[in-house]
């Protein structure tokens, strides 16, 4: 099985200080050793950059870029690298297309496209409703949950 790990998992599996760090470090650590392959892609790390060097007054974590390469090189030792394969464009125009897709939703087309190009059959999240659209293509939503 491949897991999909959605950008709001890996910012809490990073920060020890969020409310989820704890669920989502126990999460993901059942899942490796469970023999799952848990999978990110660039727009993860696009997103995960962007968080962390926004400023905190506008949501953001506010490091720096150095540390947050660091961070970087840390959860692409954690998680196996999807990089961008030819076709994931397309399918992202054709989710978004079949589906209506607008606004913001547009990012989480692109993680269901890149997801489902790599193999992926679960998308790990703590927003699963995002996700809920894209089950008629294969693509099922796990959350982390407390004691899980």
């Amino acid at each position: 099985m491949k897991v999909f790990v959605d950008t709001n998992v890996v910012l809490r599996f990073l920060d020890a200080d969020d409310p989820f760090h704890e669920v989502v470090v126990a999460e993901v650590s059942g899942l490796m050793d469970a023999g799952i392959e848990l999978g990110i892609t660039p727009q993860v790390i696009r997103e995960v950059w962007c968080v962390c060097t926004r400023p905190s007054s506008v949501n953001g974590l506010g490091l720096e870029p150095p540390l947050v390469e660091s961070l970087v090189q840390s959860i692409e030792k954690t998680f196996s690298f999807w990089d961008d394969r030819p076709g994931i464009a397309y399918e992202w125009r054709r989710l978004v297309a079949l589906l209506s897709i607008r606004g913001v939703q547009v990012h989480d087309a692109n993680h269901a496209a890149a997801a489902l190009s790599h193999g992926a059959t679960h998308v790990l999240t703590l927003n699963a409703k995002d996700f809920d659209r894209f089950r008629p293509f294969g693509l099922e939503q796990m959350s982390p949950a407390p004691g899980s």
